[in-house]
Parts: structure tokens; sequence; C-alpha cells
């Protein structure tokens, strides 16, 4: 192994930094180039960079931080690994990408309203009791043997109810409090409050969940009955569709509403036009039940047409993802080429052997084409949606 390999295939042009380094630090550095060559197939990536630039930091902070033999070794380990054109892309995109946000948060019922009604709901066929609390807002739950069975998986120790009771609130700020004042009770007490928060992944929503699939079959969804502000000749669709890619990862999720009168198509809604209309957001509705045997027939044979109206209205998404994928979907490819333009590069500058050379650059093309491929199936969608009935609303006489 010549000094001259060391300079020209690891560390290109930073003579000036290994003059620095003791014998030992260049007994590392021949060892691990070695390594690298069998292992990685390229030592330009031993210690994980893609630029002469950010290799030469590496070292030099190694050598002015007085970095022992064992701390610099590991740091040549830690880029020994199967190269990967991903990781490449996204450190290079790591300083201008933003972070993801919500842009909607809103649910049909609060958390706490939603746990409510389920849990009330449960309790008419099952032994599921719940009151609300009196001081803040929240209720209490009694814990029954396979709602604890459940907890006892998600929750630590120290978070479980000690009796029967499990008392939630969606007051951020009362539980805030209660967790001060517990954590200075005395050893003897207990440093979990009473009370805990009722946050958005408390693992009984999950219990609840469970259970609420539970109430309809394959295929089926309910049919509920709107006086006052629907005519009883208007009939609503619930909606939900989405499309997916091309590794069955939905990138379109949509839910809205179609609305009919008098068995036609009239338009269709989002969901919070759906809701204004038909006032469902309150938690109790008289006569919801005055449904006959008539009106779920009537349901049934608009289901074709909800089916074919609903496909219209995704297309509209369809379009809408396309025209704004496109352009990303063409820049990240762009940058795959180049990579492996770089990347095929250096690998054909180790080799002399017309032979070895085509090898490589058969190995890279076939690494390359794997990852170009994961791009296209991961960001584009097929225009095929999955669409799945909610629940239809019909207007019923008071």
């Amino acid at each position: 192994m010549t000094m001259d390999r060391i300079f020209n295939s690891i560390f290109e042009n930073t003579l000036r930094l290994l003059i620095l380094l003791d014998e030992y630090d260049m007994e590392i550095l021949i060892t691990k180039e070695e390594q690298a060559l069998k292992n990685i197939g390229d030592p330009a990536l031993l210690l994980g960079k893609f630029s002469i630039e950010d290799e030469e930091l590496v070292v030099s902070n190694a050598i002015e931080s007085g970095s022992d033999a064992d701390a610099f070794a590991s740091t040549l380990d830690s880029g020994e690994t199967e190269f990967d054109p991903f990781e490449a892309l996204m450190a290079a995109s790591a300083d201008t990408s933003e972070p993801a946000k919500v842009k909607n948060d809103e649910t049909l019922f609060s958390d706490s309203d939603y746990l409510y009604l389920a849990m009330a709901y449960l309790n008419q066929s099952e032994s599921h009791p719940v009151e609300k609390l009196q001081s803040v807002s929240g209720m209490e739950v009694t814990v029954t043997p396979d709602m604890r069975k459940r907890l006892t998986a998600l929750l630590p120790d120290e978070a479980m109810p000690q009796g029967d009771y499990l008392r939630l609130s969606d007051d951020k700020e009362f539980c805030m409090d209660e967790m001060k004042r517990s954590m200075q009770n005395n050893m003897a007490e207990t440093a979990w409050p009473k009370v805990q928060y009722l946050w958005k992944q408390h693992p009984l929503f999950t219990w609840v969940n469970d259970k609420g699939g539970l109430l309809y079959g394959r295929g089926e969804a309910p049919l509920v009955g709107i006086p006052d502000n629907m005519d009883p000749e208007e009939t609503i669709f619930i909606v939900t569709g989405s499309i997916p890619n091309n590794k069955s990862t939905p990138l379109v999720d949509e839910w809205f509403a179609l609305e009919f009168e008098n068995g036609m198509f009239v338009k269709g809604m989002s969901m919070n036009e759906m809701l204004k209309h038909t006032g469902f957001r309150s938690t109790k509705i008289p006569n919801s039940a005055s449904l006959t045997e008539a009106d779920i027939k009537a349901a049934e044979d608009l289901l074709p047409d909800a089916v074919k109206h609903a496909k219209e209205h995704l297309n509209g998404f369809y379009h809408s993802y396309q025209d704004k994928i496109k352009p990303l979907l063409d820049e990240e490819l762009d940058k795959l080429a180049e990579l492996e333009d770089r990347h095929k590069y250096y690998q054909l500058s180790l080799f002399e052997s017309e032979r070895k050379k085509s090898e490589q650059e058969r190995m890279v093309d076939e690494l390359f084409d794997k990852f170009t491929t994961w791009v296209t199936d991961t960001m584009s969608i097929q225009n095929n949606p999955y669409i799945r009935i909610i629940a239809v609303m019909k207007g019923v006489a008071r």
C-alpha cells in the first residue's frame, strides 16, 4: 500500500492533514482503506462523505480535538456501510427541507366527547360505566377486566389506575397542575396524578376504536335519519377515497360527501359543508331512528351511482396530485442521475483494466436503476382509487 494510493483514493488534496497524523493513525488509515475497497468498493465513502471538503473537515476536527487512535478508528468505521444514494440525497437536502405541518386538525367530535359517547354506547350492551367529571372537563371510566388487560400492556405500571376507576381530562392546564402537585407528594403517596391527561394517542382510544370496529360487518355502513335539516327526499353519502402509489401506500386520502335528491345526484360536498348542512355535530338528534325498510332499500339502490360519482370526484384530486408531483419527481430523478455520474466517474478512476471498469460500471448502473425504480414507484400513483362508504344520511320527517 503506497502513500500515493491513500492520497488519491481517500483524501485527495489533503496532504497537509496527513502530515499531522502520527504513525499509528497512518496505519489505521491504510488498514481502513483496504477494508473500504474490499467491503464498500469505494474508498471515497470511507468517512460517509461525498466531497473532498467534507472529508477534510472530518479529519481536521479529529486532529484539533486530540482524538486518540480508538476514537479515530471509530470515525472511519462510521462510514463503512453499504452505499445508499438516498442517504446522499437526503444529506444534501437536509438543510433546506421544511418540517411537515398539520394543515387541518379538525375532527367530528372533540376527543372527550368522542370517548364519552363511545363508552356510553358500549355500556348499553356491555358493562362499561362512564360518568362526566364535575369539577373539570373529562370523565371517570370504570376499568373492566378486558380494558385493564389492554391498558396494562401499553401503560407504565405507575400510570395504571390503582382502583377500579380511570379519570381522564382534556384540560391540559389542569392536568399540568395535577402533575406538579403529585410530584411534591411524599414517597409514601402516589407520584402520579389521579386525573390523567386525555391526549390524542391515549391507549384507551385504541381500545374504543377496536370495539367500535366490530359494530358493523364487512360491507356495512350506518344509515342515520336526519330530521329538520334534511328533506325526506334527500340522501347524503359520506365517502372516503384513497389513491395509493405503486407500493400500495396511500398518497391521496380524501373524505367528502355526495348529495342526492329524489334519486338524482346533486353535488359533491366537503366534510365541513356536509356537517353544516346536516347539523350532525349535535350529540343528540331526535327521531334519528325513524327509518323504514323503503328508506334502506332506496339508499342501497343509490350505491352504484354513489361509487360512480365518488370516482369522478376523486379524479380531480388525482390530477391535482399529478400536477404537483411531476416536477418534484423529475427533480429527484435528476439528482439521482447526477449522483450516479459522480459515483461512476470515481469508480472507473480506480481501475486501469477495461474489464474491471466494465464490471464496476454495470454494478453502478444496477444500483441506481434499483433506486430510480424505488423513487418512481414511491411517488407515482395510478388513477384506480379505493372507495369506502362510511355512512349514509337520510332525511326523515319529525
